[in-house]
């Protein structure tokens, strides 16, 4: 495997995190307002899905990335931390 480029890596958590709160097993919260938290749900990505996808050649699969909880509750954290 290579490198992947992060704003891909930015969408593919975005939406890991809301398949998990679609099916209801998100340990995090989906909306942590004290923490200058954005909802989950919302688009985190500046470009959509389409968009990456012609900018990349490559067809990486991350579309359908599944993280791991723990490593996205970092994930939140981190993105919560620099809204900030």
């Amino acid at each position: 495997g290579g490198l992947c480029p992060y704003d891909i890596v930015q969408l593919a958590g975005d939406m890991s995190i809301a398949r998990l709160v679609e099916k209801g097993v998100w340990p995090g919260s989906s909306c942590n307002k004290d923490d200058g938290g954005k909802d989950v749900d919302s688009k985190q990505s500046e470009l959509t899905i389409e968009e990456l996808k012609n900018k990349y050649d490559k067809d990486y699969s991350w579309d359908t990335w599944d993280f791991v909880p723990d490593g996205l509750l970092v994930w939140e954290a981190w993105k919560a931390f620099l809204s900030r």
